[in-house]
Protein backbone atom coordinates (compact mmCIF):
# COMPACT_ATOMS: atom_id res chain seq x y z
CA UNK A 1 0.00 0.00 0.00
CA UNK A 2 2.52 2.70 0.74
CA UNK A 3 5.48 1.04 -1.54
CA UNK A 4 5.87 3.70 -4.27
CA UNK A 5 5.40 2.44 -7.78
CA UNK A 6 6.78 5.08 -10.13
CA UNK A 7 10.08 7.12 -9.78
CA UNK A 8 7.84 10.11 -9.50
CA UNK A 9 6.35 8.46 -5.80
CA UNK A 10 9.67 7.52 -4.99
CA UNK A 11 10.78 11.13 -5.87
CA UNK A 12 7.68 12.50 -4.11
CA UNK A 13 8.46 10.37 -0.92
CA UNK A 14 12.78 11.57 -0.90
CA UNK A 15 11.10 15.35 -1.36
CA UNK A 16 8.80 14.68 1.75
CA UNK A 17 11.40 13.07 3.88
CA UNK A 18 14.06 16.05 2.74
CA UNK A 19 11.90 18.61 3.63
CA UNK A 20 10.94 17.08 7.17
CA UNK A 21 14.37 16.47 7.76
CA UNK A 22 15.75 19.58 6.59
CA UNK A 23 14.69 22.58 9.05
CA UNK A 24 16.19 20.49 11.96
CA UNK A 25 19.32 19.98 9.60
CA UNK A 26 19.83 23.83 9.22
CA UNK A 27 19.18 24.55 12.82
CA UNK A 28 22.62 23.06 13.41
CA UNK A 29 24.03 24.77 10.76
CA UNK A 30 22.36 28.16 12.03
CA UNK A 31 24.04 28.20 15.47
CA UNK A 32 27.22 27.41 13.54
CA UNK A 33 27.36 30.08 11.18
CA UNK A 34 25.40 32.83 12.81
CA UNK A 35 28.35 34.53 14.35
CA UNK A 36 30.00 34.26 10.43
CA UNK A 37 27.76 36.89 8.79
CA UNK A 38 25.12 33.48 7.70
CA UNK A 39 22.64 35.34 10.05
CA UNK A 40 21.08 37.12 7.58
CA UNK A 41 20.33 34.26 5.02
CA UNK A 42 19.57 31.00 7.75
CA UNK A 43 17.71 33.65 10.03
CA UNK A 44 14.13 33.31 8.36
CA UNK A 45 14.27 29.50 8.15
CA UNK A 46 15.32 29.24 11.67
CA UNK A 47 12.22 32.10 12.43
CA UNK A 48 9.89 29.47 10.51
CA UNK A 49 11.44 26.68 12.13
CA UNK A 50 10.90 28.22 15.55
CA UNK A 51 7.21 28.87 14.73
CA UNK A 52 6.73 25.43 14.03
CA UNK A 53 7.32 24.53 17.60
CA UNK A 54 5.16 24.56 20.49
CA UNK A 55 6.04 26.43 23.35
CA UNK A 56 3.95 24.67 25.57
CA UNK A 57 5.80 21.73 27.56
CA UNK A 58 2.97 18.96 27.13
CA UNK A 59 4.96 16.48 30.03
CA UNK A 60 1.89 16.71 32.60
CA UNK A 61 -0.34 16.20 29.77
CA UNK A 62 1.31 13.22 27.16
CA UNK A 63 -2.78 12.43 26.46
CA UNK A 64 -3.11 15.93 24.94
CA UNK A 65 0.24 15.73 22.68
CA UNK A 66 -0.34 11.96 21.28
CA UNK A 67 -3.78 12.58 19.56
CA UNK A 68 -2.60 16.39 18.59
CA UNK A 69 0.56 14.34 16.38
CA UNK A 70 -1.75 11.67 15.38
CA UNK A 71 -4.62 14.00 13.85
CA UNK A 72 -1.33 16.03 11.89
CA UNK A 73 -0.45 12.26 10.34
CA UNK A 74 -3.98 11.92 9.25
CA UNK A 75 -4.05 15.28 7.76
CA UNK A 76 -0.86 14.94 6.19
CA UNK A 77 -1.86 11.30 4.71
CA UNK A 78 -4.75 13.51 3.05
CA UNK A 79 -2.95 16.14 2.11
CA UNK A 80 -0.65 13.38 0.48
CA UNK A 81 -3.59 11.75 -1.79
Amino acid sequence: MLRPRAPEEILRFVLVVAGGILPDALQGVYYALKHFGYERWLGPVQHFHDLMHTKIWLLAYPRLGIPFQFVIFLIFLLLLR
